[in-house]
């Protein structure tokens, strides 16, 4: 990768519609030069075992975009949103209810957002929409947003902490806390085409090939990757790691600042281009222009041959990844049903009870092999797994857990919490 001098830089307000605009970093802040640094990880993805069934999903409008909507899938597609469960057939569409005046429809869906309660933001020929209680309604930021071509939104955190970082043909936009400011990397070779949270105040933005973390408290920008080639999607696990795929492969950047390249090729050979990723309940996918690949910690696994993919790419609640390819989607049924019962009290058995239901070791007392207390409990349990609340579950000095330690409990809270 190509080295990038300096390897901070700053960030360039374009315009502000908040009351303050976020001032630009000072010319003389700079690092030492020197390419970013990126572990390479190089291996073609291996064979699956056990062959994975899959069946397709009838439709007669093709999804162009994928998500996932409170455990189901939501498709965009050129008539609108659409959501998908194991018990529909077809997929079923989500009603809109205009404002006064109004449109009544979205129009041909480009962007859907995942949002960490379980929501959508959705983008659509006819502007920015939001789902509540199984209905899509018009976004209150539209107005502000109207006439901005956007490419990718993510929405990081939830409730009055949520922030929004918006890509655009023209530029990238970060709305936080009423504000609304829009800026551009400084020195970047084209204008941004994803930006993802990476943190309060934080995110990794892609242009021109590069990948930066900029960081709005700090006020400044960091190349941590470069060469990558156009980015064809994103997504950000529950411990909010995050991966962008890219010509170059897929990047994945951890929540410490690890950053890696997965070539998804043989040592020395060029990279597969990623075309699209999927990250959740424990699950990481992404697809080539031939197959859908499973990503584990150091190794790659072939769930499919997947022909004319369109990085459309979403994973349910049951675990289970459905992917658009050739104006057809298919359920690729990787997954299992969660129940509190056989999978998850054994979790907390192993992990949680020896120090909760006692109340031992400055942890609360709970008896979480109580359904009802687990029920209750499951939105902060799955925030402290995850490391979004504090402190984390279990502390770190007794026993660290990885998304796919605790995905049964992921899986659980989005399935809809069975007994």
């Amino acid at each position: 990768m190509r080295a990038a001098h300096p390897t901070r830089r700053g960030l360039a307000p374009l315009f502000s519609l908040a009351l303050t605009a976020l001032a630009a970093c000072s010319s003389g802040e700079t690092a030492p030069p020197g390419d970013p640094v990126v572990t390479k990880i190089e291996g073609a993805p291996a064979d699956a075992v056990t062959p994975v069934s899959r069946a397709d999903v009838p439709s007669d409008k093709p999804a162009t975009v994928l998500s996932s909507l409170h455990g189901a899938v939501a498709l965009g597609t050129a008539a609108g949103l659409l959501a998908g469960t194991l018990a529909d057939d077809p997929p079923q569409p989500v009603l809109l209810v205009p404002d006064e005046g109004g449109p009544t429809t979205t129009g041909a869906v480009d962007v859907v957002a995942r949002r960490s309660g379980g929501g959508l933001l959705v983008h659509g020929a006819s502007g920015l929409f939001h789902d509540t209680e199984g209905l899509l309604v018009p976004s209150p930021l539209e107005k502000a947003l109207a006439g901005k071509p956007i490419v990718t939104i993510d929405a990081f955190s939830e409730g009055d902490a949520e922030e929004l970082w918006i890509a655009t043909t023209a530029a990238a936009i970060h709305v936080a806390a009423g504000k609304i400011d829009s800026f551009e990397v400084d020195g970047a070779t084209a204008p941004t085409d994803a930006a993802i949270g990476a943190g309060p105040g934080q995110a990794v933005v892609s242009a021109g090939g590069e990948a930066f973390l900029v960081n709005f408290t700090a006020k400044n920008v960091t190349l941590i990757a470069t060469g990558l080639g156009k980015v064809h999607g994103h997504d950000r696990a529950e411990d909010e790691t995050i991966y962008l795929a890219t010509d170059a492969g897929l990047l994945v950047r951890t929540k410490a600042g690890a950053v890696s390249l997965r070539t998804l090729a043989p040592a020395g050979q060029s990279a597969v281009p990623v075309l699209g990723v999927a990250a959740s309940f424990g699950v990481v996918m992404v697809t080539t222009a031939s197959s859908l690949v499973q990503i584990d910690a150091m190794s790659a696994t072939t769930v499919g041959e997947l022909a004319g993919a369109s990085g459309a790419l979403a994973i349910d609640a049951n675990g289970d990844v459905w992917a658009a390819a050739s104006g057809k989607l298919t359920r690729f049924a990787t997954g299992a049903k969660v129940s509190f019962a056989t999978n998850v009290k054994p979790f907390f058995t192993k992990h949680c009870s020896s120090c909760h239901a006692a109340g031992q070791n400055g942890a609360p007392k709970d008896d979480f092999l109580d359904y009802t207390t687990a029920q209750e409990r499951s939105a902060t349990i799955l925030k402290r797994l995850a490391g979004a609340g504090a402190p984390v579950m279990p502390p770190a000095t007794s026993e660290v857990l990885t998304p796919s330690d605790y995905a049964v409990i992921s899986r659980w809270v989005g399935g809809g919490l069975q007994p």
